[in-house]
């Protein structure tokens, strides 16, 4: 499924999403947010799809939000018209993000900023190539920080490395990116689609209901207790337990060959 300014491919197992306004350095307008939230609910709905890429055309991941489009929503609208046409579907693709079920890799192939940066820390996972640039602009904009910034970051880094960045509106490599633990690791310039692909089939030929449980058990213990994480797991243990995956998994263990799991 394509739309204007978001593509999507799938094969084998895997959906490639990607941000498709390079001229604009991928920046997000309320077209695009719209459109994006289509392609992941999409990608999600698609049961040939195990786990999905996001990544931006060009040498650009992905630049946050249009400021032009924000100036000209500025001087055209009030406050409460500027958030309905920003927030809701913003929202929507982080929770989405979170809300699903697959692993979701974001490759980040250049610039990566504000939203764009925000973006990629809904994700699971995030490759860096080694020329990214990262920046927190929102300070330098007067703009607080969206797109779950300020839930993520923290989570990732920890509050005061997080306070410093957001408050000094920073910019840092990928390289700092990956000593804080912002990103999984840092990969050769030009390759983190290949890469991010490459570590998104390996999820794609793990065990489906497996995965979706984990991907959700490890969420909810972010902000659970240690009884409630245990009982999650008892659960998800049970669920997996009575389906064919675990069987499939077992036998292919004794048979020493790679299992064809069918997410069943």
């Amino acid at each position: 499924m394509n739309h204007k300014y978001i593509l999507t491919k799938t094969e084998n197992r895997v959906a490639v999403v990607t941000l498709n306004r390079p001229e604009h350095m991928n920046a997000l307008i309320p077209e695009m947010r719209q459109e994006l939230l289509e392609a992941i609910d999409a990608v999600d709905n698609n049961t040939e799809v195990r786990a999905v890429v996001i990544t931006g055309a060009g040498e650009v991941f992905c630049a946050g939000g249009d400021v032009n489009a924000m100036q000209q929503q500025s001087q055209s609208a009030d406050r409460r018209e500027i958030q309905h046409l920003i927030s809701p579907v913003r929202n929507q693709i982080v929770l989405r993000l979170q809300n699903t079920t697959k692993p979701f890799i974001a490759a980040i192939n250049g610039a990566c900023a504000g939203g764009g940066l925000g973006l990629s820390l809904a994700c699971d996972i995030r490759l860096a190539s080694a020329n990214t640039k990262f920046s927190l602009a929102f300070g330098r904009l007067g703009l607080h920080p969206e797109w779950g910034v300020s839930y993520f970051l923290p989570r990732l880094i920890g509050l005061q490395k997080a306070s410093e960045l957001i408050w000094s509106a920073a910019r840092f490599s990928a390289r700092e990116a990956a000593q804080m633990g912002l990103i999984l690791r840092e990969v050769e310039e030009g390759t983190a689609q290949t890469e991010a692909v490459a570590l998104a089939q390996r999820f794609a030929a793990g065990a489906p209901v497996a995965i979706q449980l984990s991907k959700k058990a490890m969420n909810k213990a972010l902000d659970t207790s240690l009884e409630d994480a245990l009982d999650f797991e008892s659960y998800a243990q049970g669920v997996v337990l009575s389906g064919d995956d675990v069987r499939e998994g077992i036998k292919a263990f004794q048979e020493k060959r790679r299992p064809d799991f069918t997410g069943r």
